[in-house]
């Protein structure tokens, strides 16, 4: 089973694949992440053009959905084709066949990826961990986006990345039942949600759907 034959790609898509970022063939390994044609974002690792007209669906995965991207964990990035011609960004972790209603199209969620990118432990002031990265390294990022983006995204989001570009770290404790992560960030989680309640909130944010074969 492939895609439906009457599923258009948004333009965004396009134009990515087009301009070489979403082939991970364009990564050349020992430089630096800012510097590839291949566009690296926060969690989302792209499939092609190409790779999502010939993706492969699992017996018990809809149809409904037509996947883009996946996660470092294996969780899928898709289009749910049972809302146009809005298709929204979904989200289907690989171990639920519940996911979540991500965003109202490409566009938000690149920009909730952003977001999200600049809230979680991603980031240190001192020696760097395996997934951390400094200021300067983060802020490249930041500006990177906003440069490659800002043709599709609106003006109050390009003014929410400058101001993430100018802001400075600030130390952030989340806490747990049993313990409290101790980390750095631009904005916290909260502001983070925030931000999407405010810049990017329709009828279907965060909601629950199945993506699998209902049996």
């Amino acid at each position: 089973m492939s895609i439906k034959k009457d599923f258009c790609f948004p333009e965004m898509f396009l134009s990515m694949n087009d301009l070489g970022w979403l082939d991970s063939n364009n990564i050349v390994y020992g430089e630096s992440l800012v510097s590839q044609k291949y566009l690296w974002l926060y969690d989302m690792r792209w499939l092609t053009c190409n790779k999502v007209i010939n993706y492969e669906y699992d017996e018990d995965e809809s149809d409904s959905i037509v996947p883009f991207a996946y996660t470092s964990g294996g969780d899928k990035w898709a289009w749910y084709l049972e809302d146009k011609p809005l298709l929204p960004v979904v989200f289907c972790p690989h171990d639920d066949d519940e996911g979540i209603i991500y965003a109202e199209n490409i566009e938000a969620a690149v920009f909730r990826q952003i977001l999200e990118f600049a809230s979680q432990n991603n980031f240190n002031l001192e020696e760097c961990k395996s997934w951390e990265m400094d200021v300067q390294m983060a802020k490249k990022h930041l500006v990177n986006w906003k440069n490659k983006f800002k043709k599709w995204f609106k003006k109050e989001w390009i003014n929410e990345l400058d101001k993430l570009i100018s802001s400075d770290l600030k130390y952030y404790e989340n806490k747990f039942a049993r313990h409290t992560g101790r980390y750095y960030v631009f904005i916290t989680p909260e502001e983070a949600n925030e931000k999407i309640e405010k810049y990017l909130n329709f009828d279907l944010l965060n909601k629950p759907f199945i993506w699998t074969i209902e049996d």
